[in-house]
Order: C-alpha cells, then structure tokens, then sequence
C-alpha cells in the first residue's frame, strides 16, 4: 500500500523539469506537445523526464491560457458495433498527438440520451463534439452544441439540411446503388432491403441508391422493398426471416448495416436455403461487417479509419479557424468480394 506521504506530495511542474535538464521552460513546454521545433533528441529527453518524475500536463491550467480544455466529445450509437468501435478508435489515434481527451457516449439510437452528452460535456468545456446522430435527432439538439461554443461535426449519420456543420461519411446513395447494381448484374431480380433506420441519413441515403439502381434496370421498386428494423441482432433476424417467408420471397438481399449482414447467412440457412445460391448477400457497413459469416458476405464498406481520421483532422482544423467555410467530406464506397452474391443457382 502507498504510504499517505507518498500519495500527497507535490506534483512534479515544467519548471521542475527545465531546470533538472538544463533546458528553457519553453524548450520543455514544446517539447512535451511533441513539437517539431525542438530537436528529435530533446523531445526524447524530456518525455522520459516526464514520465521518471512522474509528471502529468495539468489540463485546467492550459486551458486557461489557450482558451481550450482540450477535451472532444464523442457520441456513437454504440462502440460494441464494430463500425462505431473501430470509428472511435481511428479519432482517437488521430486525436492523440494533439494532447486531446476523449468523453465517450454511446446513444444507443436515443436522442435524450445525446441531449444530457451535450450538456455533460457543456460542464467540462468541451471544445468540440464529432456525432454520429440517432434517427429523429433535430437541429435544435445540435443548436446547444453550439450554444455552448462546441462546433459539431458529423461522422457517418447527420441531420439533413444542416449544411453549416462539417461532416465526413461515406456516399450513402452509391453505396446503396453499387450493391443493388451488382445483385442486379450477376442475375438476381427480386431484391429486397433489410436493416437500417428510416429518418437515420445514412439508411435514408443507402435505401435511394437501391431504388434508383432497380428503377434503371426495370424493376420495381415497393414500399416493403425496404425493411428497416433496430440496429441489434434479435430485431435483425426477425426482419430477416419475415423476409424469406414472403410468398414471394426476394432471390437477393442488401444487408443495410454491420448487425443485419453477420445475421444473413445463419438466417437464410435457417430458412432451409443456401446464401448465395438460393438468395445473393450484399451487406452494407465496414470492413469488419462480413466478420464470422459463412460463407463470406460480399460486402460495399466506408473506410472507417479514413472517416475517423479525415474527422477528426477537420475538427482541429475547425478548432483553429473557426470561421472557415463548412467542410463536406464524403467518402466512395469500396466493394469487397464475397462468397454470397455471384448468381442464382440455375
């Protein structure tokens, strides 16, 4: 156990620290933000005399000087989805060198729960919060960000009509399309949508890039051609298997979000029918979406370490000049080949 001596004495100070190396305060100050003005050799220097003294940056006291806390907030549906969870850590690696803190919220698709985020967050003096908003979610809510003197910046889901915040996300609409254009390519007619949230923009904008891939090519286009459902997995195989049951059942499906593509091979199975060769599979979402699916899941993705990144660049940036114009950053869609969209068995 620390003896009580130990927990209490005082904390090591830059000055401490400057005047142990023989170095300026400054040279010490710009050293510990990693600053490449000051030589690689010094910087390694005093990092490791900042961790042997045990030296921590006081937050509060640069805030004072700088204006900033240094603290972003970040609200996601939920990190235990692979697509917010590798988000998360890809602003978080971006964020690092900056000296920037992280509070984390997972919505979980509620919007009151966004709403107390904002005002925790108003309560540090958050600098900035990057959303991926839940459906419902209105500019009211994103106007007490602001109110507070937080610039919000949109990652994957934004609120339409907003085009004074920046955002970063994927071609919801291409992707849309470039799955529905392949399914349609390799031979399948009656397609159907299962996943994703009406009102959340993403869904919104994956769903008309469908419709307007199956217009092109003849077919039609339902109002129960898209089946929508929460984003967990016990909602995503009901709607799944509601789908199958169909007296007449889709040949092929587009997986609107990471949670309905790991559940749509084990679900067609289920229904006595072979994925791929029964009913195509194109999931739309991450990288990591086709994760545990047998066999592999085609899959059209948003690069998630590029949108976390780009996101978190464009909110320094905002940081720094906040009078620059919005940024708009919209990624293209990539697609991943996979063992459950080359044709319907003849």
């Amino acid at each position: 156990m620390l003896s009580m001596n130990r927990v209490l004495k005082s904390r090591p100070t830059q000055k401490q620290i400057a005047e142990k190396l023989g170095l300026s305060a400054a040279t010490v100050s710009l050293a510990l933000r990693d600053n490449p003005v000051v030589a690689k050799s010094t910087r390694e220097l005093v990092q490791q005399a900042m961790r042997d003294t045990g030296y921590v940056r006081n937050l509060a006291a640069a805030s004072l000087r700088t204006g900033r806390s240094n603290i972003v907030g970040v609200s996601l549906h939920t990190v235990a989805n692979s697509f917010f969870g590798d988000l998360l850590v890809a602003v978080e690696r971006a964020l690092e060198a900056s000296g920037t803190v992280i509070l984390i919220n997972n919505h979980e698709g509620d919007v009151e729960k966004l709403d107390r985020f904002i005002s925790t967050l108003a309560t540090y003096g958050a600098d900035a919060l990057l959303v991926s908003t839940p459906p419902g979610t209105s500019s009211a809510v994103m106007d007490r960000a602001g109110k507070h003197g937080m610039p919000v910046l949109f990652l994957g889901h934004y609120i339409e009509g907003d085009e004074e915040s920046d955002r970063v996300c994927m071609d919801g609409r291409a992707a849309g399309a470039m799955a529905a254009r392949h399914l349609i390519g390799n031979g399948y007619e009656r397609l159907c949508m299962v996943g994703g949230q009406e009102g959340a923009s993403a869904s919104d904008a994956r769903a008309a890039g469908m419709r307007e891939a199956m217009e092109e090519a003849g077919l039609t286009w339902r109002d129960d051609t898209w089946m929508p459902c929460a984003a967990d997995t016990e909602a995503a195989v009901a709607v799944l298997r509601d789908a199958l049951a169909r007296d007449e059942r889709p040949t092929a499906i587009v997986c609107a979000d990471d949670t309905t593509s790991r559940a749509a091979c084990e679900a067609v199975r289920l229904a006595g029918l072979v994925p791929g060769d029964d009913v195509g599979l194109v999931g739309i979402g991450s990288e990591r979406g086709r994760d545990f699916t047998v066999p592999p899941l085609t899959m059209v993705y948003g690069d998630t370490q590029t949108i976390g990144q780009r996101g978190a660049e464009t909110v320094l940036a905002r940081l720094e000049n906040p009078d620059a114009p919005p940024s708009h950053i919209v990624l293209d869609p990539v697609m991943l080949p996979g063992k459950t969209s080359g044709g319907p068995r003849r």
